[in-house]
């Protein structure tokens, strides 16, 4: 009995992992900091590589796009880990500087650094006293 199980279990799984192909899309988490200088965006994207990873502008949106991967040696007989698309916009201001955006990858988190331009800058204005 305990072997029709397993056996059941396997056959199923072995179907679903025929599906390999397929992915799904998701739109990553963010937080998003500000200091007087700049905004800074973390995205989480768990299983990106390098190769997988996009960030450009368009129409005055930042778009981050990428793509998990997980492969490995041997017939796939168990597929509970998604490959994902993961893909997201933000709508930038007009008080970011687009031509000064940095973004860096560590450990499944990507960070990218909206610099202000100078104008939308706090000033202090100095108050004259008599």
């Amino acid at each position: 009995m305990q072997t029709k199980v397993y056996d059941e279990v396997k056959t199923n799984n072995r179907e679903l992992a025929k599906k390999e192909n397929q992915f799904m899309v998701v739109a990553p988490r963010a937080d998003i900091y500000e200091t007087k200088d700049h905004f800074t965006v973390l995205l989480e994207m768990p299983g990106v590589t390098k190769d997988g990873l996009k960030v450009y502008m368009e129409n005055h949106h930042l778009v981050i796009e990428g793509i998990s991967r997980h492969d490995a040696e041997g017939e796939l007989v168990l597929s509970e880990i998604f490959k994902r698309n993961y893909r997201r916009f933000f709508k930038l201001s007009s008080t970011v500087n687009t031509e000064s955006i940095e973004a860096k990858w560590q450990d499944g988190i990507l960070q990218v650094k909206l610099a202000k331009l100078e104008a939308a800058k706090p000033k202090e204005i100095t108050i004259q006293f008599n």
